[in-house]
């Protein structure tokens, strides 16, 4: 998906001709290295929990790289059954730029919803200044 993006692609410093040059760009995905200093494999991990909707969620982070940076990917996705899943939302963290949602956004996270983080009236019900535009 990311590597399908242009705007993603252009936050991992990819130039706009690189992009429409037709050349594949190939990006690496890797998951947290572990503690062990001689461990090679950083395997994606997932955590997975039961929500009140009664349907599995599943929470995801990982490591995506280009030939110029690396970002922060995470996801949360709803298990409608063993083979189909539901996209919440997918952003990307790039150091130095504003997050990108690929998929979704703030206030479609159901942890949000519920919690009630991101409403109308701003984070945690508190206006933080006027609005920039």
């Amino acid at each position: 998906m990311i590597e399908k993006n242009e705007e993603a692609l252009k936050l991992l410093g990819y130039s706009k001709e690189e992009i429409e040059s037709g050349k594949h760009i190939r990006l690496k995905a890797y998951g947290y290295a572990a503690g062990d200093k001689w461990t090679r494999n950083r395997p994606i991990q997932a955590t997975k929990y039961l929500a009140k909707d009664n349907k599995e969620h599943m929470l995801m982070k990982f490591f995506v790289e280009s030939d110029y940076k690396i970002a922060v990917v995470q996801l949360e996705a709803i298990e409608e059954n063993f083979v189909e899943q539901q996209l919440v939302y997918v952003a990307m963290d790039v150091k130095g730029q504003k997050r990108f949602y690929l998929v979704g956004g703030p206030k479609s996270s159901p942890v949000n919803k519920r919690l009630g983080l991101m409403n109308e009236s701003g984070f945690l019900g508190v206006k933080w200044g006027n609005k920039k535009e």
